[in-house]
């Protein structure tokens, strides 16, 4: 069994410029086109007049005159109101995870919505295909999709209405790392190409395309927001580092890079927001004895925990909706889910069959 002190954190090397956002309240100023709230009107009382929305603390509720403060873009009233954060592989659009499992032979989804406790399922692609879901509409809800490895084509089958659109991006031997690189809520069709050491982005905002090197042959795409800025960042995970399994991330708030060592060169890569702060933690689960380890974003100090045992197939995400990513893993051997939620306690739920692959371990390196 490998022990604690296995884990090496090397140099971390960090190219940074720190940005302090501050709260403004008191006196009087305008606001125009706030990101909150989209009713367009004008709202005024107190010491301030705000232009292009209803003025809401959240939107769906009422304001009123009184002390108000913005922070970080957000209106907000005396209460600590954050922007919604989504939850991956949301499929029914209630922010939180749900249990699902990608049927290959005959290219099946399954899906157990959190919501309502029904399933949906429906065939959807090929054998061959690589699922790629994510939430490329902007409606809130991940949308059933694939890449064809044989053509780059992409098929993203609309959460909305069940219709589906296709187009061509990326070629065979690419690796897909579909994610929102642009901040406008929709997840851009993306690649990393091991050959060319490159990554290429097709940007839902303005249809450009983004061409960065990025990498080296050999590294497997690890994307998240790790500085909270609401984009993803490029990043790769790679496992034959020089003293072990490294991380290296492009910080897509400064363009600076990240890069430490953590990990082994057998770990699974599973980076997500264990903490609650808004960035993505660099986090790996051990197959070997079942453990994850997370380093905090907050301090660069880690903790690790047991979760799951040889064998398993590690499905991390938000499954209780409360902004912090669970451990979960799927094991093939019973079919059964095991979630360790942070806020609703151990989940133990079957579903699937032998042979299914947890659609929450879609990126997984």
């Amino acid at each position: 069994m490998c022990q604690l002190k296995s884990i090496l954190i090397a140099s971390v090397f960090v190219l940074s410029v720190s940005v302090s956002v501050f709260a403004q309240s008191g006196g009087s100023f305008t606001i125009e086109k706030s990101v909150i709230a989209g009713g367009g009107e004008r709202s005024s009382g107190g010491s301030f007049t705000l232009e292009g929305t209803s003025g809401e603390a959240i939107a769906g509720t009422t304001s009123t005159g009184g002390s108000f403060n913005l922070t970080s873009g957000f209106w907000a009233s005396s209460n600590n109101n954050q922007a919604v954060r989504r939850a991956p592989f949301d499929f029914d659009g209630d922010s939180k995870t749900d249990i699902g499992i990608f049927r290959p032979a005959p290219a099946e989804w399954w899906i157990y919505r959190s919501s309502t406790g029904t399933t949906f399922a429906t065939q959807f692609g090929q054998t061959t295909d690589k699922i790629v879901p994510a939430d490329f509409t902007g409606d809130g809800k991940t949308d059933v999709a694939f890449w064809r490895p044989s053509t780059g084509f992409w098929f993203i089958l609309r959460s909305e209405n069940l219709t589906f659109f296709s187009f061509p991006f990326g070629a065979n031997g690419d690796i897909p790392a579909p994610a929102d690189y642009d901040g406008d809520s929709k997840a851009d069709a993306a690649v990393f190409r091991p050959s060319a050491a490159t990554w290429f982005v097709s940007r839902s905002s303005d249809n450009g395309t983004t061409i960065q090197p990025f990498g080296a042959n050999g590294d497997l795409p690890v994307v998240a927001d790790y500085d909270g800025d609401s984009k993803a960042d490029i990043a790769i995970f790679r496992p034959n580092g020089a003293n072990g399994a490294e991380w290296w991330i492009q910080r897509s708030s400064n363009n600076s890079i990240f890069a430490l060592q953590f990990g082994n060169p057998t770990d699974k890569a599973v980076q997500g927001d264990y903490t609650g702060d808004g960035k993505a933690d660099v986090a790996f689960w051990r197959p070997s004895n079942g453990t994850w380890f997370i380093l905090r974003s907050e301090d660069s100090s880690f903790f690790a925990f047991p979760f799951g045992a040889n064998g398993d197939v590690p499905a991390p995400g938000d499954y209780d909706g409360d902004g912090r990513f669970d451990a979960a893993v799927f094991r093939p051997t019973d079919t059964n889910w095991y979630v360790q939620r942070t806020t609703a306690g151990t989940l133990i739920q079957q579903f699937g069959i032998t042979g299914d692959r947890p659609i929450p371990n879609t990126f997984v390196p």
